[in-house]
């Protein structure tokens, strides 16, 4: 449907004409009312995964030259035009973040350099003229009704037609071609039928005989198209008449009724357009799905968690398993929650000991732009996750509950809670939703630019950390100990993060992390230098592999065969007393809060309450060792009174874990620093000058918008460094403990109060 700009063409042209022959062939760029120039084409997601595969383009819809000097993209992307640059009438301006790459890629030379990234997601890109004025902006998604094969599939996002209104998703298509940087856009849909709006049924039970209706212009037919479960196509004819649901006769909406089908029953469907230009689909071209759809409600099947739903053909699923469950080979699939349905989605089986266990865990891809909200506790949408089969757990709780604690104690987790999987409307089994942590993922908590040394698969949309990396790191710490090692350790390693890592992992009795297993290092190579580690794959669990001795310290692996290597990084740090002693510091601290009052037991019994229906369906359909779930509870009962009794009792006798920390403990400021000049320079010191280590995770300055990251021990005697700069500090520091660096420059003439985490006062001072 074409929608006419809110600009006025003629006015517009007016304007031209007589600036022409007052200013001769160029315009002046300072009216809000200058001739239209508009966002043509944009390629936010190169198929490449190289964002300097990137670029925007403009087109000067007027007839005239219009000149750009001095104006600017202020939203998205950074970019103003320097004097002397101009679009011809009718012609084109690309930008891009690399000019030389640019050249190389699509053989187009750009008219300017752009700094910061389109991003994937969508966003606003706004460019304004020399006197501040919107002169075009577009807010682009890569979330239907925008079309999301441009979202790192192939092509660019294109406008059909430069009078259409670029403000609105119908006006935009997958560029048939790919690309066309500097070239008149392929018009995709000239001449051929608009369809916008087609309605998805919702909560259809099997007495249901769901309508669909449809925005059309310009057809001399129209037809849905379904098919129930993996059966053949079927037509049925659609109507503007009144009579079929489409409301009033002749308003350009379209309807038929798709019959009742069986609870459980998978429908997709499209719709098809045709007039004398040709045939249209929706889901079409610029779609990554080539059905809607919905499932069939079943009123029989309840569950106290949410319900996930998988479809695929038997005879794949059963290939997939029998030839396919070492190769991560993807399998068309469809996968469907609620009233959502995503077709032509993607799965693989997962995981790596786990993959020879007859209850498999998988990994699934939703297609390009599509998202799964499955949890009310979600914070955020995905369109990768994984269901992990947990099969050595019968209880269905222990790795969860761990998860849970993980993200409670300060680390960053993926989103993670248990589902009821259906498979083509059968119980399938208990399962645990784990959002993959991919780009999205690790651009929310800030990993996007670091490079990683990973464990169990080789992630393709990161930076990978060459082997020298990780290589030079380990050398570095695997020597035997001496003032050298312990200053590399304090420098290259985010102190707090390796201390709260290995008190969580003795914590909940992991029996199996090393580093070349279950562990993912991250190094800042762009900021700070230093490695740090993200949980990664903790099914080993306490007790969901029987009852195995507890090891305190992060050298014991119950296994055996890791040694010191296995955790250098780790070890670097046990090996010196003052942070092995912030080590069991920080570990009393979280016995404190989940053993002393039984919470971590707590929250066990409280999921496996939510649980257990299916996790007992679970057993019955993947028998476990012939474990029951209320026996894989006990025994988690059992190791977790056993542990309790270590980290309370047994080790705090034997001098290991210290008593529980002071009430309103006192760590004072030792010094500011500030350097006017140069204010990157600047740090505060903290000192602890009591005879006891303090965890001070969670303290925070306010002043500053500073919290102390997780894991962060002072012991008795010791300083401890906040700089503002990290990489700065370093330089004249060396060997320092830094805590983390400061978001914000300190003020002078200031005053900074350091705050306990239950909001009292530790110390104050003024900022000289």
């Amino acid at each position: 449907m074409k929608r006419a700009k809110t600009s006025g063409i003629v006015g517009g042209l007016a304007l031209l004409v007589l600036g022409f022959f007052i200013f001769g062939s160029y315009l002046p760029n300072t009216s809000a009312d200058a001739p239209s120039i508009i966002i043509n084409e944009i390629m936010y997601h190169p198929e490449s995964g190289n964002e300097d595969d990137e670029f925007l383009e403009l087109h000067n819809t007027t007839a005239s030259t219009i000149d750009l000097e001095s104006w600017c993209f202020t939203d998205g992307i950074v970019l103003c035009f320097s004097p002397g640059t101009s679009i011809a009438a009718g012609g084109y301006v690309v930008v891009s973040p690399n000019s030389s790459q640019t050249l190389t890629t699509y053989g187009v030379t750009t008219t300017g350099t752009y700094t910061g990234r389109l991003a994937n997601s969508g966003e606003t890109v706004t460019l304004k003229d020399s006197s501040l004025a919107t002169i075009n902006s577009v807010t682009y998604d890569d979330t239907p009704p925008w079309p999301t094969t441009p979202d790192g599939t192939g092509p660019s996002l294109a406008l059909k037609d430069p009078q259409f209104d670029n403000t609105v998703a119908t006006s935009w298509a997958a560029c048939p071609c790919g690309s066309s940087p500097g070239l008149v856009n392929e018009i995709l849909t000239s001449g051929l039928p608009d369809i916008i709006n087609l309605s998805t049924p919702q909560d259809v039970l099997p007495s249901t005989v769901p309508t669909i209706t449809v925005g059309i212009t310009d057809a001399t037919s129209v037809s849905l198209i379904y098919k129930v479960m993996f059966g053949a196509e079927q037509t049925i004819a659609m109507y503007d008449d009144g009579n079929h649901g489409d409301g009033s006769s002749g308003d350009g909406t379209y309807g038929a009724s798709i019959p009742a089908q069986a609870a459980g029953k998978l429908v997709r469907y499209k719709v098809s357009a045709t007039n004398g230009n040709g045939t249209q689909t929706k889901p079409g071209g610029s779609d990554t799905i080539n059905y809607q759809g919905y499932v069939v409600q079943d009123p029989d099947v309840t569950s106290q968690l949410p319900i996930l739903q998988w479809f695929m053909e038997d005879s794949e699923r059963e290939d997939m398993i029998a030839n396919h469950s070492f190769g991560d080979q993807d399998f068309s699939t469809v996968i469907a929650y609620g009233n959502n349905v995503f077709d032509n989605s993607l799965v693989h089986i997962k995981g790596g000991v786990k993959r020879v266990f007859p209850k498999k865990s998988f990994a699934f891809e939703l297609p390009k732009g599509y998202k799964l909200q499955i949890s009310p506790d979600m914070t955020r949408s995905v369109d990768e996750f994984h269901l992990d089969s947990d099969y050595l757990d019968s209880s269905g709780t222990a790795v969860t509950v761990a998860w849970q604690i993980a993200q409670e104690a300060g680390l960053d987790i993926p989103q993670i809670f248990k589902v009821r999987l259906e498979g083509n409307s059968e119980f399938y089994g208990l399962y645990t939703f784990l959002e993959e942590d991919d780009k999205s993922w690790r651009e929310q908590f800030g990993y996007e630019n670091m490079s990683y040394h990973g464990t169990d698969k080789v992630k393709t949309d990161i930076v990978a950390d060459p082997v020298n990396e990780f290589q030079q790191w380990k050398a570095a710490l695997i020597v035997p100990r001496d003032s050298a090692r312990r200053d590399y350790a304090i420098d290259n390693s985010d102190i707090p993060n390796m201390i709260n890592y290995m008190t969580f992992m003795a914590l909940i009795h992991n029996c199996e992390w090393h580093n070349g297993k279950n562990m993912i290092k991250v190094h800042d190579v762009l900021d700070t230098n230093r490695w740090k580690i993200l949980a990664h794959d903790i099914d080993c669990t306490m007790g969901s592999v029987g009852n195995i001795d507890r090891q305190v310290s992060p050298f014991d692996e119950p296994f055996g065969g890791y040694g010191v290597e296995g955790r250098f990084q780790f070890s670097a740090l046990y090996e010196e007393l003052d942070f092995r002693e912030a080590y069991y510091r920080r570990l009393r601290t979280l016995s404190d809060k989940y053993y002393s009052s039984d919470r971590y037991l707590d929250m066990i019994q409280d999921l496996y309450s939510r649980v257990e229906p299916d996790a007992l369906l679970d057993v019955q359909k993947w028998p476990r060792y012939g474990r029951s779930p209320q026996q894989g509870l006990d025994i988690f009962t059992e190791q977790y009174y056993k542990t309790k009794k270590d980290l309370l009792v047994r080790y705090r006798y034997n001098g290991v874990v210290p008593s529980p920390q002071s009430v309103n403990p006192v760590v004072e400021i030792e010094s500011i620093d500030i350097n006017i000049g140069n204010q990157q320079e600047d740090f505060i010191k903290l000192k602890n000058n009591t005879q006891e280590s303090i965890d001070i995770s969670g303290w925070y300055i306010e002043e500053v918008g500073y919290t102390i990251p997780a894991g962060s021990v002072i012991t008795a005697g010791q300083e401890a460094y906040i700089p503002r700069r990290d990489a700065v500090f370093k330089l004249n520091n060396s060997g320092s403990y830094v805590l983390s660096q400061l978001s914000q420059d300190l003020v002078p003439m200031s005053q900074i109060n350091l705050k306990r985490s239950n909001g009292t006062t530790s110390d104050s001072e003024t900022i000289i």
